[in-house]
């Protein structure tokens, strides 16, 4: 994994990414928070750290509770970047596996960050924010 860790990085990219896509779904459909309570959660953001780890962040809502929770997972793979593509590289695969890869091409615009875009025809998927659970909505409690 240490050689993969050297490869260059893309100082515009590393920082945290606030994901678009699922905070745009939870405000303009609420019922979707009922039905993920307690379950896998919802992507809300990404960590490109300089070291290379790629950490997710996690969107939880609970049957106990009206306000989110975030949770900042271990990183499961790390990441370079060349000619525009982020290259990701699994850190625990399973016994006797590979490691698990996969890669996007990217493009930032100030603090927009698109991935896998078509010129011309994307909608940004990141913003560069710190993730916080004020930018969620509440659970409407009954």
């Amino acid at each position: 994994m240490k050689r993969y860790r050297d490869k260059p990085k893309d100082p515009a990219l590393i920082g945290e990414w606030l994901f678009l896509k699922d905070l745009a779904k939870i405000k303009s459909n609420p019922k979707i928070i009922e039905d993920n309570l307690d379950g896998a959660g919802f992507l809300a953001g990404v960590v490109f750290h300089s070291n290379g780890d790629a950490q997710v962040i996690r969107l939880h809502y609970s049957k106990d509770s009206s306000e989110p929770r975030l949770v900042r997972e271990a990183p499961d793979y790390i990441f370079y970047t060349k000619d525009e593509i982020i290259y990701y590289i699994q850190i625990h695969p399973k016994k006797g596996d590979y490691p698990n890869r996969f890669q996007e091409k990217y493009m930032i615009k100030g603090n927009l960050l698109y991935t896998d875009y078509v010129e011309g025809e994307s909608t940004p998927d990141y913003e560069r924010k710190t993730v916080t659970t004020d930018i969620f909505p509440n659970r409407i409690v009954k």
